[in-house]
């Protein structure tokens, strides 16, 4: 029979143990010590539905056994970019204004990151993001909160009216 040892993930994991083959049935084997790693995660240990184990140790049955590698995610290494408006304007609604679980590292363009439409109230107009949204090269490092700035909107805005040309009473005319 064969012991094996699976990473449980489709990321990179580095330090996997080997199995065994040709295992005995009866046989008294030690679960292997190994602590493989993955990026972003903490090893919890192995975890199997085909024997028990005892004190590091089982008794080989008539059958295959398989240990699963277990993880939980190392919360320091995990950040969030969040999107917020200043006064005189707002995020577009609907558009979404946190992305969580991007691992550190990891380049804004990778992130899966899109920077929400902003609308701005009345006799204003969007200016910026504060800190400037970095280029899609940047690695996020950090949990990271943009946020939208308007500005006074200095074009000139003209009244418009319409005459009928006559003195008589008119109707149908745009207010």
């Amino acid at each position: 029979h064969e012991i094996t040892y699976l990473s449980g993930t489709d990321d990179d994991v580095t330090g996997m143990p080997s199995g065994e083959s040709q295992v005995l049935e009866g046989t008294t084997k030690t679960v292997s010590d190994a602590t493989p790693e993955r990026y972003g995660y903490i090893f919890n240990g192995w975890k199997t539905e085909d024997v028990t184990v005892t004190d590091g140790s089982f008794t080989m049955p008539d059958t295959n056994v398989v240990f699963t590698a277990q993880w939980t995610k190392n919360e320091n290494l995990w950040h969030k970019v969040t999107f917020k408006a200043r006064k005189n304007g707002a995020i577009e609604t609907g558009d979404k204004t946190e992305f969580e679980d991007i691992l550190h590292g990891t380049k804004w363009s990778e992130a899966g990151i899109t920077v929400p439409d902003t609308i701005a109230d009345f006799g204003y107009v969007f200016d910026k993001w504060e800190p400037n949204i970095p280029n899609g090269n940047t690695a996020i490092e950090k949990d990271l909160t943009y946020k939208a700035t308007f500005k006074k909107d200095t074009r000139k805005l003209h009244e418009i009216t319409y005459l009928s040309g006559t003195d008589d009473d008119v109707t149908g005319m745009p207010s």
